[in-house]
């Protein structure tokens, strides 16, 4: 693991309310990385250096940062996050129908589980950074 990284997330201050710890997580990332259309870095290690990435990087980041944070709060046996992968909607239309680019046959992003209570929350970092919209609906 990068030691940077690991102590830019250990220097982090510690909250246990799992919504401070998910915006904290994704507002890290975005500040961190910048998206790319080019090849680029997915591994959250070399991301903190590189920080150009796309959405499996965006993922990658935010997991890695939201599971330190969650493990710095004691609450790591608590809550799951996921890595996910699928499909851009809106409105129910499918958003990779509009590009035959094989840069859009998916999409990744995270899943912050709860497993004591279920309580889901889904959260894409790379559309936080590039449109704004972080949370999102799953499944």
């Amino acid at each position: 693991m990068n030691q940077a990284f690991l102590q830019s997330i250990e220097n982090q201050q510690v909250d246990t309310n799992i919504q401070n710890i998910v915006r904290h997580s994704l507002l890290y990332t975005t500040d961190h990385l910048r998206f790319t259309y080019e090849k680029c870095d997915t591994d959250p290690n070399q991301l903190f250096s590189s920080q150009k990435t796309n959405c499996v990087g965006y993922a990658a980041f935010f997991n890695t940062t939201c599971q330190a944070s969650l493990h710095k709060a004691k609450l790591g046996n608590r809550f799951r996050v996921k890595h996910l992968r699928g499909k851009l909607t809106l409105l129910s239309f499918d958003l990779h129908r509009l590009t035959s680019s094989p840069f859009f046959r998916d999409h990744d992003f995270n899943l912050v589980e709860d497993l004591e209570t279920g309580e889901k929350i889904y959260v894409d970092a790379s559309l936080q950074d590039v449109f704004g919209i972080g949370l999102v609906s799953g499944e």
